[in-house]
């Protein structure tokens, strides 16, 4: 008789144990789950920016050569009247068209 209620006791006891390692697994496993998620939720975050950045170096890049653009015509109009009040000596330090 009281190997028998070792036995039971034993059983319960490997029981109790195959439920908590269970518990544990699923609690680890949802755990694994939420950072998976939240990963996710981080990598759309992340290609969103990199799209919004893509657009604005494109818009830069478009605003840099108007700029340029702008730079240099102003300078071609100038450059004659800086020339004419400018020695000889100083031409050397002007900008190559």
């Amino acid at each position: 008789m009281k190997e028998r209620e070792e036995m039971v006791n034993t059983l319960r006891t490997s029981e109790n144990n195959a439920e908590s390692v269970s518990t544990l697994a699923d609690s680890k496993l949802q755990e694994a789950q939420d950072l998976f998620a939240q990963a996710n939720l981080m990598r759309a975050g992340a290609d969103r920016d990199i799209v919004q950045a893509m657009k604005s170096v494109q818009d830069l890049q478009g605003r840099l050569k108007a700029a340029h653009d702008q730079f240099w015509a102003l300078y071609a109009a100038v450059s004659p009247i800086i020339a004419s009040v400018c020695w000889l000596e100083d031409r050397d330090l002007a900008l190559e068209v």
